[in-house]
C-alpha cells in the first residue's frame, strides 16, 4: 500500500469505531540535518516518529529542535557513554530518536530503559498502556557485529518481558535483519528466532522493499507488537519526494480503546523590548512631562504615587521602545528558495515517473529522479555545514564580550523546559495544572508547620517580645532618616539590566533610562514611607519563578528553587535600606559565616576545612565532620524570630518598623510557562533573589555559630575555634572526638527547634576521619534528635570534594572529569581542531569556560607533584587539540604560541590571588590561622600557609608577614602576581624552547605569557585561513614530517631523500624553497614575497638574500623582523605572515597530491 501525499493528512488525532487512532511513523532517516523536509513531511502525517540514524553527537543532539516546532522528543546518541573531545569534528552517525507532536504530551513519558540503539517511551492510555520500543539494530559485516546484534536482541528482550504483562508493547525500527523467507544470514535467523521466541506479530509491506542499496534491495523496516489488533491502514511511505535516505519510511494506525489526554494550550506570541534600540530622549521627555514631586499625606498616596510611576514608565516604553517577537510558532528552520526548488522539480519528475508506469533504473526519468534526490540531499548537507562555518565565523569575529557570550550560550541551550511533574502518582503536563501544583507547594512551604519537637514555648516569648519591641519603636527618638535622590541615584546603579520583568511589566532599564528627572519623586516616596511607616502593597508582592536544581528530578517540585521577582521600585527602596544598615546585619556576625558577606568567599570556608584536617591529622587526632542539610532553609525562616533579633542589632528604629512592615502580609504569585497563578500569603520565609534576604538571613541563624563557639565544641586551630564554617545556610560542624561531635549536632537540632525549621536527617551526612588505631570510640552512632546521622566515605561540600580518605586526589580525578564534559559540551561552538573556531578563539573558549570548571576550589589544596602532573596532562592535551598539534610538539610551543600559562601557573596564580582576597577579608579566623600557623609550622609542613609561603618565596614576592602588615590592594596585587609569575615562567619556558632541536625557526625572544604569536593572531575568521595557518604551525614547530625526521626518528632505515625529485635531502628548506617537483605550487607566493620585499627594501634585496634568511621570513617574520634587522612594520609582517601561511598550505597540498601518485605508481596500476 501506498501514501497519500504529504499535507491530505493533518495526522491529528481523530476518532475511528469509537477508538482513538495514533498515526505512528518509522525511517531511518539518515541524518536528520541532511533530510529535515522529509523529516518535516513526515510530521505533517503523524503524531510520532521513530527515528533511527539521526546522526548527531550528544553535544548537539539540541540541534533537532530547530526541526520540530510544536513536537518534542526523545534522543540518545552513539557517544552517550563514551564522550570525548575529537581532533577534529567528525561526521555524526547512529542514534535513535522518537518525537511526537505536543499534543499527546499529557499521556507521554519517556523510560529509562535501552541504549544509544534501543530507547522506549510510554503512552499512557486504558485499560493497557502502550509502550512504544524504537531500535536501530547493528548492521553485519564487522568482526563482532553478531555479538553486537545478540546483545540488542538481549536488551530489547529485557525490556519486552518488563512491560508485555502490563502494557501492549509496539516495536519499531530498522532491524537490519529481514524476515522475509528467501534470505536467512545469520542475522536474519537470530531476529526471525526473537519474533517466534516473543511471540510477536509482524506488520510488514509484504514483499516490498524498504532498503535501496548499491547492491540490491532488502525489506529491513518493520513493525512489531504483542497484539496484532492493535495495528491498522500500515503504509509504505515509497512516494514522499522529500526522502533523500536509502531507507523508505513505514507508517501505520495503533487503534486505542480510550480517548488519550489531549493538550489543548494555545501558545501566545512573546515580544521582547529592545532597550539598546530605546529612543532616549523621547523616553525621558514622557518620564519628565508626567512626573513631578508629589505631595504625599495619607498611605494611600504612596500607593497611588508607586502606581503612578509605573504607568508613567510603561507609557513612556510603549512610545520610545521597539518590540521584538521572539518566539515565533513552527520549527526554526525553513526550507532555502533552492531546496524548495529542487523539492517541487522532484514532485514534477516522479508524477512523470508515475505517469510512464514506474520503469526501471535505466529510463531517463529514473535517472533524473535519483540525481534529483542526491541534489536535495547535497543541497541540504551544503547549507548545515555553511550554517554552522558561518556561526564559527561570526564567533571569530566577535569582539563585544557580551554578544561572545551570547553567542556560546545560545548555541549550547536548550529551548525544552519541564515534560512532566509528578503529583501525588500522578503526572501533570499540562502548563496550568502544573502552575497551580507549584503554587500549593509554596502555598504550604509558606505556612509555618507544627512539629512536635519544635519549641513552642520559646515562639510565644518571641511573639510577647515582639509586642513589646513595636510598642518600644513606636516611640522612637531616633532621627528619621530622609532618602535623598544620590542615595536613590546609588541604588538605582546597583540594579541589573535585562532580567526578568516584575509583576508590573517593570524592569530596571525603565528607571535607569529614565534619568534625573525619576529621582526626585522617587526619594519623596520613601521618605513618607520611613515617614509614615507604611509600605506599599506593590513593594510586599512578587512573581516567584521556580527554577530547576540542577542535577535534581525535574519531576518532582520539590527540587526547584523558589526564586521571587519583586517590584523594581521595591528593590530600589531595599537597597537604600540596606546601605543604612548593612554594618549592623549581623552586628557581631560570627568570623566563622562565609556567605554573603563583603570580601568573604565560600573557598575561605573550604580552607578552615582543609586546614583543620591537615593541622589534626598532623597531630595523629581523629576529625569528625558533620554536614548538615537545612531543609529549605530561606523559605521558613520564622518572621517573628527574625525581626526580634534585628532589632537587638542596634539598628535606627525607624527603619526597623518599615522592615516590620516589609515582612507583614506578604503575598507572591507562581509564573510558569506563561501561566500566573493565584496570589498567596508568605508567613514565613525569606525570599530568595530579595535585596535584603541575605542580611536578614545571617542575622537569623548567627545565633547558632556564637552558640556553638561558646561552647567550645568543635576543633581548634592553636587556640582559634574552628568548628563550625558556615556558607549561608550550609553548616559544617567539626568536632576532635565522638562526644564533641554528637554534643555541637544537639546544638545545632535544639536550635532548629527554637527557630523552627528541620535539618534532614537523610541528607545531612558525617565522616570520620582518620581514626587512629588506638583511638576508642565511646558512641557507635551519632543523632539528631531521634533520628540516626548516616556515615558517608564521600559527600560534596561547596563544591568540592570530602572524603574519609585522600581529599585532594578525590577532587583532582573530579575537577578533570568535569573539565572534559565541558570541554566536550562545547565542541557544537567549534572548540575542536581544524574544522572548527581559530585557536586564539577556541583558547578565549577555554580559558572563560574550561579551565574555571578544572581548577574550582584547587586553591584550597596542598597539590604535590602528582596531582599537578596529572591535571598537566589534561591541559596540554587541550592545548595541542585547540592548535591541531601532534602529541610529539614540544610542551614550550604549545604554550607559547598562545601565550598560555602551564596549569602550576595558574594555579599558582589563583593561590596568591586567594592569599591577597584572605589577607584584605580582615577576618579574624582566618587571619589568627595565617600567623599561628607561619610562627609554629616548619617547611616540610603540610600546612597550606606553608605551601603559599614556598609559592610566594618561588615568584620572590613579599611574604606573608609582610603583606599581613602592609595589606596590597586587590588591583595591585593581582598585577605584582600575574607579573611575577609571567616573568618566572617566561623565562623557564624560554629556557626550554632553546634546548629543543625542533624549534629551530621559532624565535623565541618574541614569544610571551599572555601574548599570542602572529602565527595565531593574524588569521582570518574563516575555517580555510584557520587550516592554513595549522599545516603552518606544523612547519613552525618541527612536527610536520618530511623524510629526514622520518629517517632520523625511525627504527627502520629510511631514506631522507626527497621522493619527489631524488635530488637531495628533504628537510623544510627543501620542500618549502628547492624541490624542483613542487615549484609550481610556491612560485606565486614566493614572488609575491619577493614583490613585498623589493617594495620596501629597493630592488635586488630579495636577490642577495641567503636561503636561511629567506627561511627566517616564511617561518617566522618576528625572527627577520629581529635578527636581520628589517625594521618592517606590524602591517607589513602581518601580511608577509598571511602570505607564508598559503605558501605552506599550498605546497603540502602539492607535496601530499604528488606523493600520492608516487604511492600509485608504486602499486601499480591495480593497485597490487
Amino acid at each position: 500500500m501506498h501514501s497519500e501525499p504529504p499535507g491530505t493528512s493533518t495526522g491529528s488525532l481523530t476518532e475511528q469505531n469509537s477508538a482513538q487512532k495514533l498515526v505512528v511513523a518509522s525511517c531511518n532517516i539518515e541524518g536528520v540535518k541532511g533530510n529535515a523536509p522529509y523529516l518535516q513531511d513526515l510530521m505533517k502525517i503523524s503524531d510520532i516518529i521513530c527515528i533511527q540514524e539521526h546522526w548527531l553527537w550528544d553535544f548537539e543532539k539540541v540541534d533537532i529542535e530547530k526541526f520540530l516546532g510544536e513536537w518534542d522528543y526523545f534522543i540518545r546518541c552513539v557517544d552517550l557513554l563514551y564522550p570525548a573531545a575529537k581532533f577534529e569534528r567528525g561526521r555524526g552517525y547512529g542514534g535513535t530518536a522518537i518525537i511526537w507532536n505536543k499534543q499527546i504530551q499529557p499521556s507521554v513519558k519517556t523510560l529509562d530503559d535501552g541504549s544509544e540503539r534501543i530507547l522506549a517511551l510510554e503512552i499512557n492510555c486504558k485499560p493497557h498502556p502502550l509502550c512504544i520500543i524504537n531500535v536501530y539494530m547493528p548492521t553485519a559485516g564487522y568482526s563482532d557485529s553478531t555479538s553486537q546484534y545478540k546483545a540488542s536482541l538481549d536488551l530489547s528482550d529485557v525490556i519486552i518481558s518488563k512491560y508485555r504483562d502490563t502494557h501492549s508493547v509496539f516495536i519499531s525500527g530498522d532491524l537490519n535483519a529481514t524476515l522475509l523467507d528467501d534470505r536467512n544470514l545469520s542475522q536474519d535467523k537470530l531476529m526471525k528466532a526473537f519474533v517466534k521466541e516473543n511471540e510477536l506479530s509482524v506488520h510488514s509491506t509484504g514483499s516490498h522493499m524498504t532498503y535501496q542499496h548499491g547492491s540490491g534491495k532488502s525489506q529491513i523496516d518493520y513493525f512489531l507488537c504483542t497484539n496484532h489488533a492493535l495495528i491498522a491502514n500500515f503504509m509504505l511511505l515509497d512516494d514522499v519526494c522529500s526522502n533523500t535516505s536509502t531507507h523508505t519510511g513505514i507508517k501505520c494506525d495503533i487503534l486505542l480503546d480510550h480517548n488519550l489526554k489531549i493538550s489543548t494550550e494555545v501558545k501566545v506570541k512573546r515580544f521582547r523590548s529592545q532597550w539598546d534600540k530605546c529612543d532616549t530622549h523621547r523616553y525621558k521627555k514622557c518620564i519628565s512631562d508626567r512626573v513631578e514631586t508629589p505631595v504625599i499625606i495619607t498611605p494611600s498616596d504612596i500607593d497611588r504615587e508607586v502606581k503612578h510611576i509605573h504607568d508613567v514608565c510603561l507609557a513612556a516604553e510603549r512610545a520610545s521602545v521597539p518590540k521584538k517577537l521572539v518566539k515565533l510558532h513552527g520549527p526554526k528552520w525553513k526550507a532555502s528558495p533552492k531546496i524548495r526548488q529542487i523539492l517541487s522539480d522532484r514532485k514534477r519528475v516522479y508524477r512523470q515517473w508515475i505517469t510512464v508506469g514506474r520503469p526501471g533504473p535505466e529510463h531517463p526519468l529514473s535517472i533524473l529522479k535519483t540525481n534529483l534526490k542526491y541534489d536535495l540531499r547535497r543541497e541540504q548537507r551544503k547549507e548545515r555545514a555553511s550554517e554552522r562555518i558561518g556561526f564559527y565565523e561570526e564567533v571569530m569575529a566577535q569582539q563585544n564580550s557580551a554578544n561572545f557570550y551570547r553567542l556560546i550560550n545560545r548555541n549550547n541551550k536548550s529551548s525544552r523546559s519541564t515534560v512532566a511533574l509528578l503529583e501525588k502518582g500522578h503526572h501533570v503536563t499540562k502548563s496550568d495544572e502544573q502552575c497551580r501544583s507549584f503554587a500549593a507547594f509554596y502555598e504550604d512551604l509558606a505556612i509555618p508547620s507544627d512539629n512536635s519537637e519544635f519549641d513552642s514555648d520559646y515562639q510565644n516569648r518571641l511573639a510577647y517580645d515582639l509586642d513589646l519591641i513595636r510598642k518600644i519603636v513606636s516611640d522612637t527618638d531616633d532621627v528619621l532618616p530622609i532618602i535623598t535622590p544620590v542615595e536613590v541615584a546609588c541604588a538605582i546603579k546597583m540594579l541589573h539590566n535585562k532580567k526578568a520583568k516584575d509583576e508590573f511589566g517593570i524592569v530596571s532599564e525603565h528607571i535607569k533610562t529614565a534619568g534625573e528627572a525619576i529621582l526626585q519623586p522617587i526619594a519623596s516616596i520613601f521618605t513618607s514611607i520611613m515617614h509614615l511607616k507604611h509600605v506599599p502593597s506593590d513593594f510586599k508582592s512578587g512573581i516567584l519563578h521556580p527554577i530547576h536544581k540542577k542535577g535534581k528530578d525535574p519531576a518532582n517540585v520539590t527540587n526547584y528553587r523558589g526564586i521571587t521577582v519583586t517590584s523594581i521600585l521595591g528593590k530600589i527602596f531595599e537597597h537604600v535600606i540596606l546601605k543604612q544598615i548593612e554594618e549592623s546585619l549581623p552586628l557581631n556576625q560570627s568570623t566563622l559565616q562565609f556567605g554573603f558577606t563583603k570580601g568573604i568567599s565560600p573557598l575561605m570556608a573550604a580552607l578552615i576545612v582543609s586546614e583543620t584536617i591537615s593541622e589534626y591529622v598532623k597531630n595523629n587526632r581523629p576529625i569528625y565532620m558533620s554536614f548538615l542539610d537545612s531543609q529549605k532553609a530561606f523559605d521558613v525562616v520564622a518572621h517573628t524570630s527574625m525581626k526580634c533579633k534585628l532589632f537587638h542589632q542596634g539598628i535606627n528604629q525607624h527603619i526597623w518598623n518599615v522592615i516590620d512592615n516589609l515582612y507583614t502580609s506578604l503575598s507572591s504569585k507562581v509564573l510558569w510557562k506563561g501561566n500566573v497563578s493565584s496570589k498567596f500569603s508568605i508567613l514565613q520565609g525569606v525570599r530568595q533573589g530579595g535585596i535584603l534576604s541575605t542580611g536578614l538571613y545571617k542575622t537569623y541563624i548567627n545565633d547558632l555559630l556564637l552558640e556553638l563557639q561558646k561552647s567550645h565544641t568543635g576543633t581548634y586551630i592553636g587556640s582559634t575555634y574552628t568548628g563550625s564554617p558556615t556558607v549561608a545556610d550550609d553548616l559544617t560542624l567539626l568536632g576532635e572526638s565522638d562526644i564533641d561531635s554528637q554534643n555541637a549536632l544537639d546544638i545545632a537540632y535544639r536550635y532548629a527547634n527554637r527557630e523552627r525549621y528541620i535539618i534532614h536527617p537523610e541528607k545531612s551526612v558525617m565522616l570520620r576521619k582518620f581514626i587512629p588505631r588506638n583511638y576508642t570510640e565511646n558512641l557507635s552512632s551519632w543523632k539528631l534528635g531521634d533520628s540516626e546521622l548516616s556515615i558517608a566515605t564521600q559527600t560534596t561540600h561547596l563544591g568540592l570534594i570530602r572524603s574519609v580518605s585522600d581529599d585532594t586526589q578525590a577532587n583532582i580525578y573530579e575537577r578533570i572529569s568535569c573539565a572534559r564534559r565541558t570541554f566536550y559540551g562545547l565542541t557544537s561552538t567549534g572548540l575542536h581542531g581544524s574544522n572548527g573556531l581559530q585557536p586564539s578563539t577556541s583558547y578565549r573558549i577555554y580559558s572563560l569556560y574550561v579551565l574555571p570548571k578544572l581548577l574550582y576550589g584547587l586553591e584550597t589544596f596542598v597539590l604535590l607533584r602528582k596531582h599537578i602532573d596529572a591535571l598537566e596532562t589534561y591541559h596540554l592535551s587541550a592545548l595541542r587539540i585547540i592548535q591541531s598539534l601532534p602529541q610529539r610538539c614540544a610542551k614550550c610551543a604549545v604554550y607559547l604560541l598562545l601565550g598560555a600559562r602551564p596549569i602550576e601557573a595558574e594555579l599558582h596564580s589563583r593561590t596568591l590571588t586567594f592569599l591577597g582576597n584572605i589577607i584584605r577579608s580582615n577576618n579574624p579566623t582566618l587571619l589568627n590561622i595565617l600567623t599561628r600557623q607561619l610562627s609554629v609550622k616548619s617547611h616540610s609542613s603540610k600546612s597550606w600557609v606553608v605551601y603559599v609561603r614556598d609559592i610566594l618565596l618561588r615568584y620572590n614576592l613579599q611574604g606573608i608577614e609582610d603583606l599581613l602588615v602592609n595589606i596590597p590592594s586587590r588591583d595591585s596585587w593581582k598585577a605584582s602576581v600575574s607579573d611575577a609569575i609571567n616573568t618566572y615562567w617566561n623565562k623557564k619556558l624560554k629556557e626550554e624552547c632553546s634546548t629543543k632541536s625542533t624549534l629551530l625557526y621559532l624565535y623565541r625572544d618574541a614569544l610571551c605569557i599572555g601574548s599570542i604569536h602572529p602565527l595565531w593572531f593574524t588569521v582570518d575568521s574563516n575555517i580555510r585561513d584557520t587550516r592554513r595557518a595549522i599545516t603552518k604551525a606544523r612547519f613552525l614547530t618541527g612536527t610536520y614530517m618530511v623524510q629526514s625526521k622520518l629517517s632520523r626518528f625511525n627504527q627502520n632505515t629510511v631514506d631522507p631523500t626527497c621522493q619527489l625529485c631524488q635530488s637531495s635531502v628533504e628537510n623544510y628548506q627543501h620542500v618549502l624553497l628547492e624541490c624542483g617537483a613542487l615549484l609550481t605550487y610556491r612560485k606565486e607566493y614566493l614572488c609575491e614575497l619577493s614583490r613585498v620585499m623589493t617594495y620596501h627594501f629597493g630592488k635586488g634585496m630579495w636577490e642577495n638574500l641567503s636561503k636561511d634568511v629567506i627561511m627566517d621570513i616564511i617561518m617566522d617574520v618576528t625572527r627577520a623582523n629581529v635578527v636581520h634587522s628589517m625594521q618592517l612594520n606590524t602591517e607589513q609582517c602581518t601580511y608577509i605572515e598571511r602570505i607564508s601561511r598559503y605558501l605552506c598550505y599550498r605546497v603540502h597540498s602539492g607535496r601530499i597530491f604528488l606523493l600520492e601518485k608516487v604511492s600509485r605508481g608504486k602499486r601499480g596500476p591495480s593497485g597490487s
